[in-house]
């Protein structure tokens, strides 16, 4: 329940790998390394499938929680929880980050696997945002002062995008 900082001038990256849930109540600065956040998730590394409390898997951001990686890429997902013997997937919850390209999927297959923006979401780069069985509800900002300036919400095969953003 402390907040993660890399040291000044660092640029080492930070990955989480949760079995269920990660629940950031503090900030994360990474100092321009990437990030990566996943939950639900089964390498044989992250998660005993028998360890596995019965929930629905969620990455949620608390009030003080922010992340900021400068240049470093954010990559954020919930999985479809292959392997695990109970796999319930949730909701992706975020408020506010800043880093470089931003990535947030949502692959969990339990119906209302949504994603939920109530902050703003900063990237120097790419913003890219999916869901396969839920909605991406978004009441905060998306901002990419990339050259493309693509920021773009959908589901995974492209088709029956729910929001399509050009921002600069």
């Amino acid at each position: 329940n402390s907040a993660i900082t890399a040291p000044s001038g660092s640029t080492g990256g930070l990955t989480l790998l949760a079995g269920r849930s990660a629940l950031l109540n503090h900030s994360i600065n990474t100092t321009n390394g990437a990030l990566t956040i996943k939950a639900n998730h089964d390498d044989g590394t992250a998660a005993v499938s028998a360890n596995r409390l019965a929930g629905a898997a969620e990455i949620t951001m608390g009030t003080s929680g922010t992340i900021a990686t400068g240049t470093g890429a954010v990559n954020i997902s919930i999985m479809d929880g292959t392997g695990l013997t109970t796999n319930t997937s949730g909701s992706i919850g975020l408020k506010a980050i800043t880093g470089g390209s931003l990535s947030v999927f949502n692959r969990g297959t339990t119906t209302g696997s949504a994603i939920n923006i109530t902050g703003t979401l900063n990237a120097s780069g790419a913003i890219d945002i999916a869901a396969e069985y839920g909605n991406i509800a978004l009441a905060g900002d998306l901002r990419t002062t990339n050259a493309s300036g693509r920021a773009v919400c959908g589901d995974f095969d492209g088709a029956d995008l729910s929001h399509c953003f050009n921002c600069q």
